[in-house]
């Protein structure tokens, strides 16, 4: 026995035929009125729920745990919710949004696309790269409704969407192997074409060379640069070695 052995018969209380809940009222057995409520003069083991009920641990102790107390999302009102118009891939979307709704929720949720990866959800892994006005973005950490008049690509816009074929990063990341699982791979190629874009406007690096002053020309990449461009796009199967190549490949190809 891994306690003491139950009575076969609990005491009987005014509401009886409830087996241990003898003479709790119904509210009671529902959880809606605690225990520790009971009338004084009810008998049997429900007194003795009375007697040592009270206040959990948690609750007596001054360390108390943090519980954000917010309205539950499906409970709509003109307080919680907006219409928001957006622009994702060249089309426009417009939905009654909760003000507190990511953008890379509405993407997976709203219009299924799940292209862009949901992964640590605390803008630390890049799975959810997407770009914005072509900036890179982590979208888990970006409210929708910030996003309305601006311009979404996900990785469903990149390339062959239209039919105009694989987006030189695409390409190059297929003819490296920069890629095991795949789940981290959309957000990759997303910053991928950002950090090209942001090394061609001239945009240094934590590891760019000093340029002469006045200098306003691209910065060339490397792969110290690219390492450290790419640094907040994690990859768990460590497919680092073949990502590298792969963007310095692409941005060959554009220089070429």
């Amino acid at each position: 026995m891994w306690g003491p052995a139950l009575p076969e018969a609990w005491p009987a209380g005014p509401y009886a035929g409830d087996g241990p809940a003898s003479g709790l009222t119904s509210a009671q057995k529902a959880g809606v009125v605690p225990a520790r409520h009971t009338r004084p003069d009810t008998p049997g083991p429900t007194r003795q729920v009375r007697q040592t009920g009270g206040p959990p641990a948690w609750r007596r102790s001054r360390f108390r745990p943090t519980v954000a107390r917010v309205t539950p999302t499906h409970l709509a009102s003109e307080a919680t919710t907006s219409t928001v118009g957006l622009s994702i891939n060249g089309r426009h979307h417009q939905w009654d949004i909760d003000h507190r709704t990511s953008l890379l929720d509405t993407l997976r949720e709203r219009l299924g696309l799940t292209g862009t990866k949901k992964g640590c959800d605390q803008g630390q892994c890049g799975a959810c790269t997407v770009l914005i006005d072509g900036r890179r973005v982590n979208s888990c950490l970006v409210l929708a409704v910030t996003t309305q008049g601006r311009e979404i690509t996900t990785i469903e816009g990149i390339g062959s969407a239209d039919g105009g074929g694989l987006h030189p990063v695409q390409q190059a990341f297929l003819d490296h192997d920069a890629y095991q699982c795949g789940y981290c791979t959309p957000g990759q190629i997303c910053s991928a074409i950002a950090v090209l874009d942001e090394a061609a406007a001239g945009w240094p690096s934590a590891v760019t060379a000093q340029q002469p002053d006045g200098y306003d020309g691209p910065v060339g990449l490397d792969a110290a640069e690219v390492r450290e461009r790419m640094s907040g796009n994690l990859c768990r199967c460590g497919a680092y070695a073949n990502i590298v190549p792969a963007v310095l490949d692409a941005a060959n190809g554009e220089q070429r």
